[in-house]
């Protein structure tokens, strides 16, 4: 399973605030609330746990979220690729690049077929021309001088992700989210991938399997079993995606995440 996973991630720039005085409910009185709740369930919990509960406590008192500087923070995908790799995720390798010259000096130090990803803060770029193959490195600078002289969905190519070509015996989607609705994260978990999850959705919705996390006791064993059974996997590779999953829930914890995605 080693360099197979592609990353990305939307976090927010701050932590959200809640304001709950909509409902007459001040937030020493929210916290109050879920510590004797919590109190009450007899269940040994970390700070960490603790104040992540409360954090959803808030958030299901109101129904806006307000971001304090009214913005998303979207990591580029080399971004989300190296935090990846802090974290022990496997990436392809491979180098960034924002010239047709450096596209050329990394294909040449990869030193076999490359694929050229563009830089952009949204999705859909495959189909779009932001997704390109080479066998060589001269190759990979003629197309790199013709990717830089595009944009995709307003925003120009400055940057290209130029990662070694791997071969794909079999694509998965896998992702950690907040479900607005619910008011919970949850994991999606398809046993295909290389397409937008959405059209999965669509097309093959027998495919998705969603588990829900209560904020409250976070990430769990049966969580974990759960969402390698439904990728049916081979049994040498369950292990590994099992400490893949976790491991991507620990970036979604750690960085405020609203959006990790492999």
């Amino acid at each position: 399973m080693d360099e197979i996973f592609s990353a990305g991630i939307r976090a927010d720039n701050y932590s959200h605030l809640y304001i709950c005085s909509a409902l007459g409910l001040s937030i020493k009185h929210c916290i109050l609330f879920k510590y004797n709740e919590i109190k009450r369930s007899q269940r040994i919990c970390s700070w960490d746990t603790c104040l992540h509960s409360i954090y959803y406590t808030l958030n299901t008192y109101i129904s806006v979220p307000l971001h304090l500087n009214g913005e998303i923070l979207k990591l580029y995908e080399y971004e989300a690729k190296d935090i990846f790799a802090k974290y022990g995720i496997p990436v392809q390798r491979g180098g960034l690049a924002v010239s047709p010259a450096e596209v050329r000096k990394i294909a040449e130090e990869l030193n076999r077929p490359v694929v050229l990803k563009a830089q952009v803060p949204v999705a859909g770029r495959g189909k779009a021309g932001g997704i390109l193959f080479a066998d060589t490195p001269e190759e990979a600078e003629a197309k790199a001088r013709e990717m830089f002289k595009r944009s995709i969905k307003g925003y120009k190519i400055e940057k290209i992700l130029v990662v070694k070509r791997v071969d794909i015996a079999r694509e998965m989607y896998l992702s950690i989210t907040i479900d607005r609705f619910l008011r919970k994260t949850v994991i999606i978990a398809s046993r295909i991938g290389g397409m937008e999850i959405e059209e999965i959705a669509r097309q093959y919705p027998e495919m998705i399997s969603k588990y829900f996390i209560d904020p409250l006791i976070g990430l769990k064993d049966f969580h974990v079993r759960g969402v390698v059974a439904s990728l049916r996997l081979d049994e040498k590779l369950r292990k590994e995606a099992s400490l893949i999953a976790r491991k991507m829930y620990q970036v979604f914890i750690d960085y405020d995440c609203e959006l990790v995605e492999s």
